[in-house]
């Protein structure tokens, strides 16, 4: 069961644990100099281990007991190397999203 606090609707969460503040790597971010990003804490690691594999990350939400997590990623990300990372830790059943803007 996941405790986390929920940073956009805290009243739906019902957790007890904060979300974690990371530093937003350089590569991920170029424009900034520093930049810090909140994660459900639940999904701290993930998101660490995914960075250091040089996997972008756009967002993610751990779900809070309601819906299933998801991940945003870098358009272009291979999702197949992001299942095998994501294989690492407890099994979930993660939602993967990524962002494809199109001229219209």
């Amino acid at each position: 069961m996941c405790e986390c606090i929920s940073h956009n609707a805290p009243d739906w969460s019902g957790g007890t644990q904060p979300e974690a503040i990371l530093p937003m790597p350089k590569w991920l971010n170029p424009q900034k100099e520093s930049r810090s990003v909140c994660v459900d804490a639940c999904l701290k690691e993930v998101i660490l281990a995914l960075w250091e594999t040089g996997i972008g990350t756009l967002g993610s939400c751990c779900g809070h007991n309601k819906e299933r997590p998801d991940i945003v990623l870098v358009f272009g990300t291979d999702p197949q190397r992001v299942r095998e990372i994501l294989q690492r830790f407890p099994k979930r059943d993660w939602k993967l999203l990524q962002w494809n803007l199109t001229e219209v």
